[in-house]
Order: C-alpha cells, then sequence, then structure tokens
C-alpha cells in the first residue's frame, strides 16, 4: 500500500468515526424476560445522523465501562423506572472521564431528566411527584440563564420556535420544583436553568437544563422533543390521544435538538468498535402499545 494510501485510508477512518457517532441510550424494564426502548428515541438520534447502542436496565460494572468506551454520548429516555446502578456508573465514568480530557455528553428526556437531577443533586428526593403535566404541549417561560445557553441560543431558531409556539410535549406527574431546584446547590452549582414551565395547577416545575461548562455538556428536558416527529400516540380509531404538536414548527423543533445532541457527540473521541450490537441489529422484535407508538423489546 502506498504512503498516499495508507494515510488516506486513516483519514477515512477518522472521519467515518466522528461523523457516525454512537449513543448509548438505556432501556427499561417491560416484564420478567424482557426490557424495552421506545422507538422514537432510536428514530430520533437518527435524524440527528446518529446510531443507538442499548444499555441494558441491569448491565454490570463491566459491561457499562465496555459501552462508555465504544459509545460518544449517552441518552436517558422517558419511562417509568427508578434510577438503576448502571445509570449510575455510567454518570461516574463520565465524571472521570471529563476530568481526563475526555468528552461525552448527556442528555436526559422527562424520566431521564428527573435522573439527572438526582445523580447531580445527590438527593434521590429532588423529585416531586405532584405535578398536573399528563399530556399537555407547552411553550417554554424562558429563565436569564438563556443569555449563555447552547442548546437554546438566544435568538437562534430552537428558542423562538420553542419560546413562541405551544410544542414542547409534557406527559409527567413528577418533576422538580423551580424553588426546590433552586435550593440545591450542586444543581445551581453545575447547569443553568433555561426554562420553568406551569403546570395545569399553577405549580412551577423546571423544564430545561445545561450544564454550565461546555466541556461537561450534560443537557436535560422535562418534556419530550422526539414525540414531535416520531408519537402520534393512534388508537384503534386512529385519533390521537396526545396533544404532541406534528405542525412544521414542532418538527424543526425535533430535528434542530437532536442535530444539535448528536453534533456534540461527534466531538467525542471514544470509538465503536463494532464487537457489540446496535439497537436497531440487537431487537427481538417491535411491540406496539398505546403508552409508545413502537417499543423496541430485548431479551434481558
Amino acid at each position: 500500500m502506498s504512503k498516499f494510501l495508507a494515510i488516506s485510508t486513516i483519514t477515512t477512518a477518522m472521519v467515518s468515526a466522528a461523523d457516525r457517532p454512537v449513543i448509548a441510550v438505556m432501556s427499561h424494564p417491560y416484564n420478567a424476560t424482557h426490557e424495552y426502548m421506545a422507538a422514537s428515541y432510536v428514530k430520533y438520534i437518527e435524524s440527528g445522523g446518529g446510531r443507538t447502542l442499548r444499555v441494558p436496565f441491569t448491565a454490570n460494572s463491566t459491561q457499562v465501562e465496555e459501552i462508555y468506551k465504544q459509545t460518544s454520548g449517552l441518552l436517558l429516555m422517558g419511562g417509568s423506572a427508578t434510577l438503576p446502578q448502571a445509570a449510575r456508573d455510567l454518570y461516574s465514568l463520565k465524571l472521570k472521564g471529563d476530568s481526563n480530557g475526555s468528552f461525552y455528553p448527556m442528555w436526559g428526556t422527562c424520566l431521564g431528566f428527573e435522573w439527572i437531577n438526582q445523580l447531580v443533586s445527590e438527593d434521590d428526593s429532588i423529585i416531586d411527584s405532584k405535578f398536573n403535566a399528563e399530556n399537555i404541549s407547552l411553550a417554554l417561560d424562558f429563565e436569564d440563564d438563556i443569555e449563555d445557553s447552547r442548546v437554546m441560543p438566544e435568538g437562534g431558531v430552537q428558542t423562538d420556535l420553542a419560546g413562541n409556539y405551544e410544542i414542547t410535549m409534557n406527559m409527567h406527574a413528577h418533576g422538580v420544583a423551580t424553588e426546590d431546584w433552586l435550593a440545591n446547590e450542586h444543581l445551581t452549582d453545575t447547569f443553568n436553568l433555561i426554562s420553568t414551565n406551569d403546570d395545569l395547577d399553577g405549580k412551577n416545575f423546571v423544564s430545561t437544563i445545561e450544564s454550565k461548562s461546555a466541556d461537561k455538556a450534560i443537557y436535560a428536558t422535562q418534556w419530550h422533543p422526539e414525540k414531535n416527529n416520531f408519537e402520534y400516540g393512534a388508537v384503534d380509531n386512529d385519533q390521537a390521544y396526545l396533544s404532541t404538536s406534528h405542525s412544521a414548527e414542532a418538527v424543526r423543533l425535533s430535528f434542530e435538538l437532536a442535530a444539535f445532541f448528536v453534533g456534540e457527540a461527534r466531538k467525542s473521541d471514544h470509538v465503536f468498535k463494532g464487537d457489540l450490537k446496535l439497537a436497531i441489529n440487537e431487537r427481538t422484535g417491535v411491540l406496539e402499545e398505546t403508552s409508545f407508538e413502537e417499543r423496541y423489546v430485548f431479551l434481558k
């Protein structure tokens, strides 16, 4: 092989790894024999140019470490499950990597947002279970920290869309009360408070946060950007039971946020070797249910 071809091959491999980031997504318990991952999260990441690799809910420390090494970021999805040890282990590896100069972005949606707040606050009780925010789409109420935001840049298209249209879909009875969030120094030292919202009873909750440090790269939304593009919630009569918006503005917001997070993952130096199965290849079937339009199911 000529020197030119060798250099070309190496360069192509490096570009390919950067342009094809693999995002770790944790699956949730489904029954005694299976776990699941909402298909909308896989599609969401794919819409930004990434691929997904499943983190088993019950993954041990050895599995978690290998997944961390071979993925370029982590997304914690919405659902209904308690914070598992595997998520705590991944977060610890991320913090260790951050201190050593590695870059590993992290995103939490709904339940994932709540897990991130529990992890960073070091207080599982930070989560309040008395919110009335099921099946509503809202425009974000931005806070002063938006002037430093990367995910919602002041004057940017994401901010215009999320702030002026009722397109951020909420499906939660749990959350973090703004007053509790502001009282926790671990949270206020780590994050900028980007937006809050009121639930149907007027109770204020934190809706968007991001790490103060760009190098730490943690982003979380109590609302669901993936639903705008990939969840219709159709029941037997084909009537949507979710208030999810599929307007041009809602679809654009979903795409912009997916592209942003996958763009963050492209900065990672972690390389997928191909000896672990991607979620799309590992799945053992597609389960259709009303809580999510599609779920990929996996043997435990």
